[in-house]
């Protein structure tokens, strides 16, 4: 039996992805159409801040997650 693949579902893969965008001090469009670029180490940090308060991880890997982003917090 083959189960259909859900493009809607959130899994650790997207997570993980999520993660390296934010290590990557990608760019930001506001409303306005200002262009701004994060901090890497900024978001990152806030990203695992934000772990703690998570409620919902169904689908998600919070270990594998919080690791991800320790280690490329670290590597800064």
């Amino acid at each position: 039996m083959t189960l259909p693949f859900d493009k809607n579902a959130y899994d650790t893969i997207r997570e993980l992805t999520f993660i390296r965008g934010l290590a990557g001090g990608g760019f930001k469009v506001v409303n306005d159409g200002l262009i701004i670029k994060h901090d890497p180490k900024e978001a990152l940090t806030k990203y695992l801040v934000t772990c703690d308060k998570r409620v919902n991880w169904d689908g998600v890997d919070k270990g594998k997650c919080v690791q991800y982003a320790m280690t490329l917090l670290g590597d800064m």
